[in-house]
């Protein structure tokens, strides 16, 4: 099997999956337009879209792990959402934060705690820092749009996540899992700070429990 397959194929998955589950920041309020003469003008409510809905959602579930770690006991809040309203949200964070290259992610909630997740990425677009020469080699090696497909099992448990990686392709090509997560683990040391992918990792927006089954996912916070 090539070598640069199984680099290619962790670099990927280390990206998608530290960017399903990275915080975001909450958005500032919109400022209020000005009345104009004397006449307080109402600006039109402009329906929201999927991914800016499950956006507040998740800012909520922040609030309420805020409020607890503040002493507080906010009522439990659970939210369940289909494929659909996942896969338009994943839509969304790409064309915003798109990085190294990757175009599009489309998750397939398998379930029960199982998914499934094709990213496809343009090596034309990728810019890795590391100018080392065996990512160098990589580099030029791969040209065009390629696609990677992952699935596996994800197990929580107080508040804490683990993905447990159990098939991996690169376009037909089926890869050895024992490789890949070893070049996963390799990168996720690298990361800053360092990410322990063989442990337990916190669950983010400050969920609890996250339960998958097929085509939809339960967040509880």
């Amino acid at each position: 099997m090539d070598l640069r397959k199984f680099l290619i194929v962790g670099f990927v998955m280390s990206v998608a999956f530290v960017g399903l589950f990275s915080q975001q920041k909450k958005a500032p309020a919109r400022a209020k337009r000005a009345p104009v003469g004397g006449v307080k003008a109402e600006a039109p409510v402009k329906p929201k879209t999927t991914a800016e809905r499950i956006s507040d959602i998740l800012q909520e579930f922040v609030v309420q792990a805020d409020l607890r770690n503040h002493g507080k006991n906010p009522p439990q809040k659970v939210v369940r959402l289909s494929e659909e309203d996942v896969n338009a949200y994943m839509r969304q964070a790409i064309k915003t934060k798109s990085r190294y290259g990757v175009t599009s992610v489309y998750v397939k909630l398998i379930g029960p705690d199982y998914v499934g997740a094709t990213t496809t990425i343009d090596f034309a677009k990728v810019q890795v820092e590391d100018q080392s020469l065996a990512v160098r080699m990589v580099r030029s090696l791969l040209s065009g749009e390629k696609q990677i497909y992952v699935e596996g099992s994800i197990a929580c448990k107080d508040g804490k996540g683990q993905f447990k990686l159990e098939k991996a392709y690169f376009a037909s090509v089926r890869l050895p899992v024992y490789f890949i997560d070893k070049v996963i683990h390799y990168l996720g040391r690298r990361q800053n700070p360092p990410v322990d992918t063989s442990q337990p990792a916190a669950l983010p927006y400050g969920l609890k429990r996250v339960e998958i089954s097929a085509g939809s996912i339960l967040l509880v916070g």
